[in-house]
């Protein structure tokens, strides 16, 4: 078995920020990577939100959509960023309600921030 690396930078900038309750973390995350211009990074995040829309991946490429309708604290929360045309960016998440309960999968649009969220990525490229 041979280990294959597709990509190698180091860092060159940090960018944090928070998100603000209303905000769509999905949307948030894409406007502050096109916003600092990455083109190859990584990211984590923590925070709430107010109901969470995942999606788990499928043989065929497309998602079974998910959507906790709650609020729910992230535990954890991490991507990477890649550019074709325009910024990819590819989020896990996972989130737990009140009794322990955990949801995890994709991030997709619609997972609105509930009192905060907060945003690091780590631009290379």
């Amino acid at each position: 078995m041979s280990v294959k690396v597709l990509n190698s930078a180091e860092i060159k900038k940090v960018i944090y920020a928070q998100l603000e309750p209303k905000e769509d973390m999905y949307r948030a995350i894409v406007k502050l990577v096109e916003e600092n211009d990455v083109n190859f990074g990584f990211l984590v995040a923590l925070g709430t939100v107010e109901r969470l829309r995942i999606g788990h991946a499928k043989p065929d490429k497309t998602f079974t959509e998910i959507i906790v309708d709650k609020p729910l604290e992230i535990s954890t929360a991490f991507g990477r960023i890649w550019r074709d045309e325009k910024p990819q960016v590819h989020v896990h998440i996972t989130a737990g309600d009140k009794e322990g309960r955990a949801y995890a999968g994709h991030l997709l649009e619609g997972s609105p921030v509930a009192i905060l969220a907060e945003i690091m990525i780590l631009k290379a490229l």
